[in-house]
């Protein structure tokens, strides 16, 4: 299958074929979809997707190559000033005022104003909690040296350094980088491809980047070879098998193509993570956060169905409070061995 170009914004050296799954390796597949549309973007193109027969996994048939790959992120959401986004996330009403508490209390946050009690308070509400775990990427309150792999514009490295940690993030977008040292941040405008092992890191995250990169487990060797013996890596990415996908189908957010070359399943990721030599795998439950990805997936359809008009965002984010296996992202972290 290949793309079909009705102008030439992609020329034929721009784009490669992708023979096996890039996830696990296998050759055989099965046409999940014929051709997708970029609906975020609007990037030219119909991009054919596969499932593994394997691992379950998708991946697309046919993608830009690495050259390449950034004409498709021409004006992506990370560009913009990580301040005011950063801003935008505390407040002064009561609710927020307990979140702090809990996120000062769980993680060493320093965040204000703060109610102290919502560190119990917050815990009353499970899928409020594991949604402010995971805005926190379930850091250890210890603080130390973080790295974040794909940072963006640096807004969670905004999130870290005021909870004490010494960030530094890598970023290949020269734009991104350039928004994230408006808030003088530590950002590098290099692929991880090219950064020098250094084993002292005691936290590598890595949130919706490895679903862009065209080798998978080359990212998970790398972020391994910066972490220190028993540090952690944190990592979260879209999920093939969540209900959102279930029900929207080739309209779901998760898949963006082409920029999402990939799209795990809990079990595929498990594998790779396991194969890239790391240990003590914990897949984390989400919790609230499914409402973005839902609004965004019906806004896609121009007539969605009954079941898409109607699927409650309580009962999805319910799931995930339930089961990793139900989010509409997989978050999951795992150790370094110690030797």
């Amino acid at each position: 299958m290949t793309v079909e170009r009705a102008d030439p914004f992609w020329s034929d050296a721009e784009l490669e074929a992708v023979p096996t799954c890039p996830i696990c390796g296998a050759a055989a597949s099965r046409v999940q979809y014929a051709g997708l549309s970029d609906e975020l973007e609007g990037v030219p193109g119909q991009w054919p997707m596969l499932q593994c027969l394997t691992c379950a996994s998708s991946y697309l048939a046919e993608r830009p190559v690495p050259s390449a790959i950034g004409k498709a992120y021409g004006s992506y959401h990370t560009h913009v000033d990580p301040r005011s986004e950063h801003s935008r996330d505390n407040g002064s009403g009561v609710l927020w005022r307990l979140i702090n508490g809990y996120l000062n209390y769980r993680f060493g946050a320093g965040r204000s104003p703060a109610q102290p009690s919502g560190h119990w308070l917050i815990a009353l509400f499970p899928p409020i909690r594991l949604q402010l775990d995971f805005f926190f990427r379930h850091l250890p309150s210890t603080g130390g040296r973080l790295l974040d792999i794909g940072c963006g514009n640096g807004r969670f490295l905004l999130r870290a350094r005021e909870a004490g940690w010494q960030v530094q993030g890598l970023d290949p977008d020269a734009k991104a980088a350039q928004a994230a040292r408006l808030a003088d941040l530590p950002v590098h405008v290099i692929s991880f491809e090219d950064l020098p092992a250094a084993e002292n890191y005691d936290v590598v995250t890595c949130s919706h980047v490895i679903e862009h990169v065209h080798s998978p487990r080359a990212l998970l060797l790398s972020m391994r070879s910066h972490l220190r013996p028993g540090g952690m890596l944190w990592l979260a990415t879209p999920n093939a098998h969540s209900l959102g996908h279930l029900i929207f189908r080739e309209k779901w957010r998760g898949l963006e193509p082409p920029r999402h070359l990939q799209i795990f399943c809990i079990a595929s990721l498990r594998k790779l993570l396991d194969d890239a030599g790391f240990e003590d795998i914990m897949f984390k439950r989400r919790g609230r956060g499914a409402a973005y990805i839902l609004q965004a997936s019906k806004a896609a359809m121009a007539k969605p169905g009954i079941i898409q008009r109607l699927l409650p965002v309580w009962f999805v984010d319910l799931l995930a409070t339930l089961s990793p296996r139900f989010s509409e992202e997989i978050v999951v972290i795992a150790r370094k061995p110690e030797v």
